[in-house]
């Protein structure tokens, strides 16, 4: 049997066609789209993991093993995580606060934001870091130390608590964030009693 070369072209054409047709329907095939393993929802992220390469990364990029060689545990561990929307884009943005190898007995050492991007990645929302002499403002170094206690977001404020640790003092100092459309900025440091 002889088959037209225009015959076998249209053939071919056809399918490609029709598949390419049936494909574009389909959510994995969008631009953008996020794939099937993506995350529906913040809460569904593994936080430690997230924090783990994090810390990994502020150590160079080392194992854990390596960085936490010697130390009690090798792992992050979580002290909390609250949920709330912190860039009004109406999606609840993840704050995480947790103890690395490291922390020893001075309290949490590692905090996050984390934002789930429609795309179904998640990033870490930059925080600003305040300088030393507004986290220890009247406040004498050589006796005092800040210990995070607590993290919150409240009103679309995300806001890291610290005990003040030394003798005589009984209180804490919040720092209070606010994002700005690049970073969460530091808006305010007030002493608080602790509640």
């Amino acid at each position: 049997m002889k088959v037209s070369w225009k015959l076998l072209l249209f053939c071919i054409f056809g399918s490609v066609l029709c598949a390419a047709c049936l494909t574009a329907g389909s959510p994995a095939a969008q631009i953008g789209a996020p794939n099937s393993t993506s995350l529906r929802s913040i809460q569904d992220a593994n936080f430690e993991d997230l924090l783990a390469s994090k810390f990994r990364k502020e150590h160079g990029g080392a194992s854990m093993e390596k960085i936490c060689e010697g130390m009690e545990t090798q792992e992050i561990n979580l002290a909390d995580t609250v949920f709330g929307d912190l860039d009004g884009d109406g999606r609840d943005e993840a704050a995480v606060m947790a103890f690395s190898c490291v922390a020893g007995s001075s309290g949490p050492d590692l905090t996050a934001v984390y934002k789930l991007r429609p795309d179904g990645k998640i990033i870490e929302l930059t925080l600003e870091t305040p300088t030393q002499e507004r986290m220890f403002r009247g406040l004498n170094t050589d006796l005092v130390s800040l210990r995070l206690r607590t993290i919150k977001i409240e009103k679309g404020t995300y806001i890291e608590e610290y005990t003040i640790w030394g003798p005589g003092r009984d209180d804490a100092r919040d720092f209070t964030y606010r994002w700005d459309g690049h970073k969460l900025a530091l808006i305010q440091v007030k002493d608080v009693p602790i509640q």
